[in-house]
């Protein structure tokens, strides 16, 4: 099914030392991973974050997240507090041979990531056995 695997999201120590700008943050994406009988769901909180900041890819069975969120603020406001984070989400997670990697979809909407991994069908083919007549 899925296997978490989480991107480690600590700079180097020297980075750490000078401050990463937001651009250079990676934050790690928090999830929630759902199972039905057809499907697996990975359901990833992505504050701040439009379809157009939005990547997910698959490749080697491994499912990968990367979302980037800008600074909060609006013109004419001055930010005084903030608890949101600019930076880059990102979040990786391993998947097994029985999802269906050419049906996954992904949807984002209000803050909400919601990726649908659905199962392959299980199937069972007969094989016909001749006799050798060598």
């Amino acid at each position: 099914m899925v296997n978490e695997n989480t991107v480690d999201a600590q700079p180097p120590a020297a980075t750490l030392a000078a401050g990463p700008t937001d651009a250079e943050r990676t934050i790690p994406l928090r999830a929630d991973i759902l199972e039905t009988e057809d499907e697996v769901l990975v359901v990833a909180d992505v504050p701040g974050v439009g379809e157009d900041s939005l990547e997910v890819t698959i490749a080697r069975d491994v499912l990968t997240i990367l979302a980037r969120a800008g600074a909060v603020g609006q013109a004419g406001m001055e930010l005084i507090y903030s608890e949101c984070t600019a930076g880059t989400y990102e979040r990786s997670f391993s998947l097994s041979e029985e999802i269906d990697k050419d049906r996954v979809q992904a949807v984002v909407k209000d803050g909400v990531l919601r990726v649908s991994l659905p199962k392959l069908k299980p199937s069972t083919r007969r094989i016909v056995v001749d006799a050798d007549r060598a």
